[in-house]
């Protein structure tokens, strides 16, 4: 039986978080975007993920396979902000984005599927 605190005792909960509704907050567009790099080398991809880690909006990086280095999932509360967040995001290192502005969320998945979770004996 899936047990909230057994998994805490059993020390597999990484932490603690709060999610809030974005929208009551006023940050209404979410956005994808795939980002590939000019070069694919170490300190390029140390100098995006620095300049990414300072950008409030980022709320999800991930360094990926096949055609994007990247994919970032931004959180802003317009069409406006997106545009200056466009301009302004590591230009100097970023050779081509694709954005995909989210439609609706069809559900939110905040844990993993209850099957997935082992505790040790």
């Amino acid at each position: 039986m899936f047990q909230p605190r057994a998994l805490e005792k059993a020390g597999l909960f990484k932490q603690h978080v709060t999610l809030l509704h974005p929208e009551a907050l006023g940050l209404s567009v979410n956005v994808f975007i795939q980002v590939s790099l000019k070069k694919q080398v170490k300190d390029a991809l140390a100098r995006f993920e620095q300049a990414i880690s300072e950008r409030p909006e980022v709320m999800e990086c991930y360094l990926m396979t096949g055609d994007a280095d990247y994919l970032l999932r931004v959180v802003l509360p317009d069409i406006v902000a997106l545009e200056h967040f466009i301009l302004g995001a590591a230009d100097e290192i970023a050779q081509h984005r694709q954005y995909s502005v989210r439609a609706s969320r069809l559900n939110r998945f905040a844990t993993r599927p209850r099957y997935l979770y082992r505790l040790p004996a």
